[in-house]
């Protein structure tokens, strides 16, 4: 008799180009025992790494599919191929919480159809507790959710949307803002925590400059 392997409820996508050096802290964590299980597949989309990144993800179960670059086209790729049926986009230098796919299951099956987590930076400037607050207080009021705080939707919806427009930046943000009309959005509290080095040139001139950068796009200063 043939047996039906049941398919996932949650499908982990993580976007990848040359991000060996966090990768493996994130698929540790993420493939721990006490974290996933049958009910969650991981996918990891490669747009031409050279330093590694694919050597270290081998040694993890998970399905790779490769891409042309671009954070949104790596992530459509990924979603094409996901079974699960809710998508959660992860990137490589971030750590859920150690219920952090549980919690996107729960939050999906009591009749969410979007979310997002809190995010906290490894660093401790104080600077980058602010901006983590600020963040948290602006997607529960908006839900304008940003990459960083793995952004997690149900497949139906993210595949009506046309999944993520291919833009150079703010392909995150542009999601969230078409999705939000199509159901009910969550902020999960336990926090995701992302790398701070991205800061390692100026906190401030770096939480700056992304916040002018942020105005700019959704003004139309910047063009899509």
């Amino acid at each position: 008799m043939k047996v039906t392997t049941p398919l996932p409820k949650l499908s982990v996508i993580i976007p990848v180009l040359n991000d060996s050096a966090g990768l493996r802290a994130c698929l540790t964590q993420l493939t721990a025992e006490h974290v996933t299980g049958p009910e969650i597949e991981i996918i990891l989309c490669d747009g031409g790494s050279h330093d590694g990144t694919l050597e270290v993800a081998q040694k993890f179960p998970l399905t790779i599919v490769h891409s042309p670059p671009g954070r949104a086209r790596q992530m459509n790729a990924g979603a094409r191929v996901a079974r699960g049926q809710t998508l959660l986009f992860l990137h490589a230098d971030t750590l859920l919480p150690d219920d952090g796919c549980r919690a996107v299951i729960d939050r999906i099956e009591s009749g969410f159809s979007m979310g997002c987590f809190d995010r906290e930076f490894s660093g401790d400037h104080p600077l980058l507790k602010i901006t983590s607050a600020w963040a948290g207080w602006r997607v529960r009021k908006t839900f304008w959710a940003y990459g960083d705080q793995a952004i997690f939707i149900r497949r139906d919806i993210f595949q009506a949307l046309g999944g993520y427009q291919r833009l150079p930046r703010f392909e995150d943000l542009d999601l969230a803002i078409r999705a939000k009309a199509h159901g009910r959005w969550t902020v999960i509290d336990s926090p995701v925590i992302s790398d701070a080095r991205r800061f390692r040139h100026g906190t401030l001139r770096r939480v700056l400059g992304d916040f002018l950068l942020t105005i700019a796009w959704l003004s139309g200063i910047i063009k899509k």
